[in-house]
């Protein structure tokens, strides 16, 4: 079982993608409170945590919180939980919560997200896409996080998840299902870990 915490629907669908490529169920929490947090963890064995309910928000409107940050930490202290799993916007705005959450007692992934393509869609925000915009897609993240998940290697690395670069005036709705990862074996090419 993973606990999926702070998404919203487009972001959420993603990793959820993700963990039901690698097997496993998923629990989400409804508020995000630390006590709902610690409860949801019973039983889990991962917890992914997304530091805002869509990643084309948090970087357009940063709103760090170390509170959220904290709950996942308590959540994280419960037993049978192995990994946390941060999904983060590109940039630094989100900086503190990174080093919070690597510096709890549960061994840590870090993923760098630029907005996913579905999100600027969903918003109605394509003029954000400017000619070398860089987004990514809900398959390309749902790939990563299927491999963080199940490739020990990852655990205390920051991992750029992977990207294209966007024209708005390009980018059509028919070309968007092309622009996925087919498969976590074929990310190691595709994915920069720092």
């Amino acid at each position: 079982m993973i606990l999926l915490t702070s998404t919203g629907p487009v972001l959420g669908d993603a990793i959820r993608d993700g963990v039901a490529s690698y097997g496993e169920a998923v629990r989400s929490v409804l508020t995000g409170s630390a006590i709902e947090a610690v409860v949801a963890a019973w039983g889990c064995e991962a917890i992914v945590y997304a530091a805002g309910a869509s990643m084309l928000d948090a970087q357009l409107r940063p709103r760090p919180a170390a509170d959220r940050a904290r709950n996942v930490l308590h959540a994280a202290a419960m037993p049978g939980v192995k990994l946390i799993v941060g999904v983060m916007p590109t940039g630094e705005a989100y900086a503190g919560e990174e080093e919070m959450l690597e510096g709890g007692d549960v061994p840590t992934v870090i993923l760098r997200c630029a907005p996913l393509i579905e999100e600027v869609e969903a918003a109605g925000k394509r003029e954000w896409l400017r000619d070398g915009s860089r987004v990514t897609t809900g398959a390309m993240l749902a790939t990563t996080v299927a491999r963080a998940l199940r490739d020990a290697t990852w655990q205390g690395r920051k991992v750029e998840v992977p990207t294209i670069y966007a024209d708005g005036a390009r980018l059509t709705a028919r070309a968007r299902p092309r622009l996925s990862v087919p498969s976590p074996g074929d990310l190691p090419a595709l994915a920069w870990v720092a």
